[in-house]
């Protein structure tokens, strides 16, 4: 029998919606661990939240020097490696 949906064209549609969905995911559970490695590696912690926290423990502000840099490299990072529709 043959397959009701050709799978390759199916993936190569879902190619770019799925990375936008795997870079977002650092504000979620299945990408929190993109967010917390990145600040880590940078001096930072992540709380319960997602917010990055500065060494005094407050909020880091989005104006921050870090801010996008920590946010952009997490997300490069959980579009390249996060398991998000991995399985289809």
């Amino acid at each position: 029998m043959s397959e009701l949906y050709d799978k390759d064209a199916m993936l190569k549609q879902l190619a770019v919606p799925l990375r936008e969905v795997r870079k977002m995911s650092i504000y979620g559970n299945e990408g929190r661990i993109f967010l917390i490695a990145t600040a880590d590696a940078m001096g930072y912690e992540v709380d319960r939240e997602g917010n990055i926290l500065l060494e005094n423990g407050s909020k880091m502000d989005s104006k921050h020097p870090d801010y996008n840099s920590i946010i952009e490299a997490a997300m490069k990072q959980a579009a390249n490696e996060s398991s998000i529709g991995r399985d289809i």
